[in-house]
């Protein structure tokens, strides 16, 4: 009897020892499945402000162009003197485009038929032009 009560007790140890090693690895695969999803998600959260910070490089080089352009003199000139402006004691002459002139054949040309009476109506009433 002693010998069966051996055994009980060794299948129970190894079997409170496999249960504890078993549950040991489920903790470690937990742990290592949130540590890894919580990983993949700062990798996004870095790769999306990386791309933020190169729009970001990319507009301060373009605003330093700009500024830089402010020191040529040649090109602010061109741009103030087409906006209307000019050195002093100069005088500046703007010209409007004219509206482009209806041909005399459009205007007298008249593809309606429309009857004397209405063409009348038509006159006084100013549909006619």
């Amino acid at each position: 009897m002693g010998n069966v009560k051996q055994k009980h007790t060794r299948i129970s140890i190894k079997l409170l020892l496999f249960v504890i090693f078993i549950s040991y690895l489920l903790f470690l695969f937990e742990t290592f499945q949130v540590t890894y999803s919580e990983y993949t998600d700062v990798q996004k959260e870095v790769l999306k402000i990386q791309k933020q910070k190169e729009n970001l490089e990319y507009r301060i080089n373009q605003f330093q162009k700009d500024i830089d352009a402010l020191n040529d003199e040649e090109l602010i000139e061109g741009i103030l003197r087409k906006n209307g402006y000019g050195r002093a004691g100069e005088t500046i002459y703007i010209y409007d485009n004219p509206e482009p002139v209806k041909p005399i054949d459009e205007i007298f040309k008249t593809d309606k038929k429309v009857s004397f009476p209405e063409a009348i109506i038509n006159f006084i009433s100013g549909k006619d032009g």
